[in-house]
């Protein structure tokens, strides 16, 4: 399909598009109106870093940015939402909470939407609490094993000093013995400790350093000055039980003064061991606080006094969208499931036959017993049959077309009135017409003239009938009229007959052309008709004609060798002038002053035809007086 299709179907679709997306924005509007109203209460935190020794560089920055955004995950984590609902005795959900990022700072903005504006603000408050706590809760787990380790050992050294100082009052071999197990139990414990913080160690310095994250980096840090620690603790207690034994193995009997002076100097160690383990710990809570970032709520949640927005404009949108949507998919529907012939473009394609007349769709006249072209002869309807007639005169250059069938592949898409017109159009040429009714079935001929139908082409197959009796003059010498008579049992029959061709060539020796309006092709009457004329002109109607009904017709006429004149557009509606471009200009000025002075141009049309065949004839007097004739009564020659 072409654009140019594509656009007069938009055209032609473009009132229901329209109203469907009113209807659908009218619908967003009542849905918008029945919601239950939202509070939105607003708070807002700042993430920072802990301070450090070194002054902030750009990649510190950048970490900062993007611990932001890390944060801005965690706060709708569901431990967090989990102690938030059960603090506030509510269910808390993912849904009611929106974090977003300051632009290019370390605020974060915490919105909650909620039914009630008090419950929003609590919500959005003990978020914060509850999240500032789970990230301490977080960052000293992290460092949780290495403060209970030390703590331990700090309980241990304190203890062994306040033995050691117990036993120097009561100073003994066995306190010797007891200090070097002692000793013994907590070299053999650094030493595990040592060995698994070398492991480690060894595990994170496998990977790339190029692949290491940040946390891993810190981590490996923290390692290695805990295997310093460690190593340092190790020497110290390695010196104490050198003390020991050494004392034990110079001398083979140890004195009082020599045991106290023993115990003096492994208390002075354990007093240094203390010492050293607590710097240790006191590092590592220092590491803790200065790796932990700092959550501050810059600005409290307050109740709001009013909703925010239901969408009402978000909901307008997208009914109105929908409403595109489901038309458009109704319009393609529609114009799928209809199998008509719509467009000149169409007849073009499927019947691969030209157009050679566009008559548009008007309104009938309210001289009933006048056809378009008298009643109207200035409109654009009787414009549209003379470029017919015009375009029947140089279709066929290479044959004479003496015999004219007009049919339509079915019923009421107006070939009966195209034939009248027709046929009145060329008798106003100056040319000698007869106008036949072959329609057995349905016929309308009569109606549309106002003549009598008690006689007619039926008549002439019997033998006491002649054509001169069944023929009548209408309105005009040039045009007789042969309606279609009684209707007999078996119209297929006789028109096919041998007597129909040697009726159909007694009228052509009579008349210049012979226009014969037959049955639609839904019955075999035209088909048989169609061989014994000059040729076919077929009558379509756009909306209403089956492309597959005029496809088969055509190819029928193809096989019978019947030779199809052209086709003509019939009833186009006015709206879609684009079937009937090149008539647009005519039909704007035609119909300036046709409503108010139809009688006018009626009258002054008669004085026309008057006047021309007053001018041509020898006896003037007479054709005046004889060229409106009435219908000549039946029987009459």
């Amino acid at each position: 399909m072409e654009l140019k299709q594509y656009l007069q179907l938009l055209r032609r679709w473009m009132w229901l598009l329209i109203v469907c997306a009113l209807l659908g924005m009218i619908g967003g509007y009542i849905y918008s109106l029945q919601q239950t109203p939202i509070y939105r209460a607003t708070t807002k935190i700042l993430i920072m870093r802990a301070p450090e020794d070194r002054m902030p560089d750009a990649y510190a920055i950048y970490t900062e940015l993007q611990l932001a955004k890390t944060y801005a995950q965690l706060i709708t984590t569901e431990p967090v939402l989990e102690q938030t609902s059960a603090l506030l005795n509510s269910n808390v959900g993912a849904g009611q909470i929106r974090v977003k990022q300051v632009e290019e700072t370390q605020v974060l903005e915490v919105t909650v939407d909620d039914t009630d504006p008090q419950r929003a603000a609590d919500i959005a408050n003990t978020l914060i609490a509850v999240f500032i706590h789970y990230n301490e809760e977080l960052q000293t787990t992290r460092y949780a094993s290495s403060e209970e380790t030390l703590q331990a050992q700090l309980q241990a050294v304190e203890s062994q000093i306040q033995q050691i100082q117990s036993d120097i009052l009561n100073a003994s071999e066995e306190t010797l013995q007891t200090q070097q197990q002692q000793v013994e139990s907590q070299i053999s414990s650094l030493q595990t400790e040592m060995l698994e913080v070398r492991g480690r160690l060894e595990a994170l310095q496998v990977k790339d350093e190029d692949l290491l994250t940040e946390s891993e980096k810190l981590q490996i840090e923290e390692e290695k000055a805990r295997l310093d620690q460690l190593q340092g603790l190790l020497s110290l207690y390695q010196q104490i039980y050198l003390n020991i034994v050494g004392r034990g193995q110079t001398s083979g009997s140890t004195t009082q003064d020599t045991r106290i002076n023993q115990l003096q100097v492994n208390l002075a160690l354990y007093q240094q061991i203390y010492s050293s383990l607590l710097s240790n710990y006191e590092s590592i809570r220092l590491a803790r606080l200065k790796n932990t970032p700092n959550i501050v709520q810059i600005e409290r949640a307050q109740p709001s006094s009013r909703p925010v927005q239901t969408g009402t404009i978000t909901n307008i949108s997208v009914g109105g969208v929908l409403g595109l949507l489901l038309s458009g998919s109704l319009v393609f529907l529609i114009e799928y499931l209809d199998t008509t012939i719509k467009t000149p473009e169409e007849v073009e394609q499927v019947l691969q036959l030209p157009i050679i007349g566009f008559i548009p769709e008007t309104s009938t006249s309210k001289k009933g017993a006048y056809p378009s072209v008298i009643a109207n002869p200035r409109s654009p309807m009787a414009e549209s049959y003379r470029a017919l007639r015009v375009n029947l005169e140089f279709a066929n250059n290479s044959r004479t077309l003496k015999t004219i069938l007009v049919t339509s592949p079915s019923p009421c898409e107006g070939k009966t009135t195209t034939a009248v017109n027709l046929a009145l159009i060329l008798a106003q040429a100056q040319k000698r017409v007869v106008l036949l009714d072959a329609d057995l079935r349905r016929p309308m001929v009569h109606k549309l003239l106002g003549v009598s139908n008690r006689i007619g082409l039926t008549s002439l197959f019997r033998e006491d009938q002649s054509l001169q009796k069944v023929a009548r003059v209408w309105k005009m010498d040039n045009l007789a009229v042969i309606t279609s008579g009684a209707l007999p049992p078996n119209p297929s029959e006789l028109l096919s007959s041998e007597k129909m061709r040697q009726i159909l060539n007694q009228i052509k020796s009579q008349a210049d052309i012979v226009i014969i309006d037959s049955p639609p092709s839904l019955v075999s009457d035209a088909t048989s008709l169609a061989t014994s004329v000059d040729g076919l002109l077929l009558v379509v109607q756009p909306g209403k004609t089956e492309t597959k009904a005029a496809a088969t017709l055509i190819e029928q006429l193809r096989r019978l060798e019947i030779h199809t004149v052209g086709v003509v557009f019939n009833r186009i509606p006015q709206s879609r002038s684009y079937y009937y471009k090149e008539y647009a200009p005519y039909a704007s000025y035609s119909y300036k002053r046709a409503d108010k002075e139809e009688g006018y141009f009626q009258e002054e049309y008669e004085r026309e035809l008057q006047y021309a065949a007053y001018s041509s004839h020898p006896d003037k007097s007479l054709q005046k007086q004889t060229w409106f004739r009435k219908p000549q009564p039946p029987g009459s020659s």
